[in-house]
């Protein structure tokens, strides 16, 4: 037999932060710790096939951050870093759209992030 259409909605979610943040930076050694905070801005578009134009999302909300983190030394002019990042954007989310659809309020989140850098 024949499969069925798929008649779910598809979103299109894109964001894009735009971060100021100020780092205090303490080297020990070969390893320098560092942490800070800032603030951002969060450009939000959500589309979906199956909405009406006017139904799609197009807004910008302000953010806060700290980070935290570790550089290592390699080489004399190579080290690699181990970085989290912790974001909320409160109520950005859970209006309208897939947010609502999903109970999501808070556009922020965790990231962890593995660098290597060149340089002095």
């Amino acid at each position: 037999g024949e499969e069925p259409a798929d008649t779910s909605p598809w979103y299109t979610v894109r964001v894009t932060p735009v971060l100021i943040t100020a780092l205090y930076r303490q080297p020990l050694h070969r390893v320098a710790f560092y942490g800070g905070g800032g603030i951002g801005q969060y450009f939000f578009k959500e589309e979906s096939d199956f909405a009406d134009p006017a139904e799609n999302i197009s807004d910008r909300f302000t953010g806060y951050h700290v980070v935290a983190g570790a550089e290592f030394g390699l080489l004399e002019f190579l080290k690699a870093a181990v970085e989290v990042q912790v974001a909320t954007v409160k109520d950005a989310l859970g209006t309208t759209g897939a947010s609502l659809a999903f109970g999501e309020h808070n556009l922020g989140g965790v990231q962890v992030r593995v660098k290597i850098l060149g340089g002095r």
